[in-house]
């Protein structure tokens, strides 16, 4: 990694390294002073459990959850009873609820839910390990003959079933059914998580039909005038289902707004065969056959998303924010390709005031007690807001990334997948309260100066994502993920 030789000197000393790539603003902050800037190396794997090299023969592991993973725990079975003969992975699916009622009775060893852990549940000792984390698409029977693109909101209102009919929505006249998943699916509770779905009671209307938390059950029950939701790489391979676009974006394009969290839980203390098991799940070989298990549920077909045009944008008048915030719109004519940064440089955040959450002026550049998440060698995607909606194409290769997508001219989208074990380290290492923060960076071109603005948020170590007001439009920005220290 090469030294910027455009660094201020009071930034010098705190930054070891800097990368930066065009039309890019990448992160690669590294910490050689405890008291300045602390960065943790980026990891996929929780360093809590290491891979062990054998295993007693007697080995037995029960594990029982949601359905959504039946093929990941599948796949990792195999695996880990190939890699230590002798050993057993006992599975079962009764959803995460029953799971979690096992486990911490001790009835069993791991639980895997597709969800996250409530507060009560975290209070109870259980600890959770992220695997996987999948887009929920949102589809119809192939014989429906609608084929357009929805918005968030206009989803959310054919949940509660205030639209009642495809013509609503740019469709043939005809009434709608929703399919529904039971109150105890981890996929329902992953939505229900959304903004845009707590703008109001989460609860479907009369035109819902509730169903078995199964996919193919659920695929049954489309018929012609049919819309549900479910894991993306449930449905793709299936030729009686037909995947809508949301936003004009589908599940396989990293702006698309859906995802739900697949993980194991375990009960403190780990026994041997549990940090065994999770040790496997999160190295590389059970990283491999976690990919492996998503193409199996794939078909390995992938789905195209469309080119993005003029004519793929959001139509005039078509509500575009999956918050209730705002009613502004993209139109078809200010969608444009951005013009190369004139010099890319690491984001500018990380030396900044601690009152940043007010700031709409020049920032002092003093050393900040500011710690963050990491972003060393990973792409800190920048969608760029100049021009309402102009993008920036991702770099691939890296599984760690926080990305920041407009929804329109006054609603962002940031979205972040980090380990739980970064989120430990830095909180071990200070880490107190975890913000996001908006810089403002239009036409900046390196760091001898200050961003145009600075917005603060307030995030959860349970958050993967969040809805922002962004203050004005035709302009550039960036996020940045980290915490703040006592200091």
């Amino acid at each position: 990694m090469s030294r910027n030789r455009n660094i201020p000197l009071c930034l010098r000393r705190p930054l070891l390294s800097l990368a930066a790539a065009p039309l890019l603003l990448i992160t690669a902050w590294v910490a050689i002073d405890s008291n300045k800037l602390l960065l943790a190396q980026s990891t996929t794997s929780d360093p809590s459990f290491a891979l062990p090299s054998a295993l007693p023969n007697d080995t037995r592991v029960k594990l029982d959850g949601s359905s959504s993973m039946t093929v990941i725990n599948e796949t990792l079975k195999k695996r880990f009873q190939e890699k230590f003969p002798g050993s057993t992975l006992d599975l079962a699916a009764n959803g995460s609820s029953k799971a979690l009622e096992a486990l911490i009775k001790g009835d069993i060893d791991l639980a895997a839910v597709g969800r996250l852990l409530t507060d009560i549940e975290k209070s109870q000792g259980l600890k959770q390990v992220p695997i996987s984390r999948e887009k929920i698409a949102i589809f119809v029977g192939s014989e429906n003959p609608f084929s357009g693109s929805l918005t968030a909101e206009q989803f959310a209102k054919i949940f509660r079933g205030e639209i009642k009919d495809w013509s609503e929505v740019g469709g043939t006249p005809g009434p709608i059914r929703l399919i529904d998943r039971p109150d105890t699916s981890d996929t329902r509770q992953a939505l229900s998580q959304y903004p845009v779905f707590k703008s109001a009671p989460f609860k479907t209307g009369a035109n819902a039909t509730q169903v078995a938390d199964d996919t193919a059950a659920i695929v049954e029950e489309l018929g012609k005038d049919g819309i549900s939701y479910g894991i993306a790489s449930q449905v793709v391979e299936r030729p009686t289902v037909k995947v809508l676009p949301m936003h004009e974006t589908l599940p396989t394009d990293p702006r698309y707004p859906y995802s739900q969290l697949r993980s194991y839980v375990y009960k403190a203390e780990a026994s041997p065969q549990v940090q065994a098991f999770l040790g496997f799940a999160t190295s590389a070989p059970g990283q491999e056959a976690v990919q492996e298990a998503k193409q199996q549920e794939a078909g390995i077909v992938a789905i195209p998303s469309p080119a993005p045009s003029p004519e793929a944008t959001i139509a005039p008048g078509e509500t575009t924010a999956p918050s209730p915030r705002s009613e502004a719109t993209i139109a078809p004519s200010e969608v444009t390709t951005p013009s190369p940064i004139p010099e890319a440089t690491a984001a500018p955040g990380t030396e900044l005031s601690p009152d940043a959450s007010a700031a709409t002026k020049p920032i002092d550049w003093t050393p900040l007690w500011w710690l963050l998440l990491p972003l060393l060698g990973l792409p800190l995607l920048l969608w760029l807001m100049r021009g309402r909606g102009a993008v920036v194409p991702p770099i691939v290769g890296q599984e760690n990334r926080i990305i920041l997508t407009p929804r329109n001219c006054r609603d962002g989208y940031a979205y972040w997948e980090i380990p739980e074990a970064a989120f430990t380290e830095a909180q071990n290492q200070g880490g107190r309260d975890l913000k996001l923060r908006l810089y403002d960076v239009t036409d900046i071109g390196n760091m001898h100066r200050h961003p145009h603005e600075v917005k603060e948020f307030d995030c959860q170590e349970d958050d993967r994502d969040l809805h922002i007001p962004i203050p004005v439009d035709d302009r550039d920005y960036l996020v940045e993920l980290g915490y703040l220290t006592a200091e």
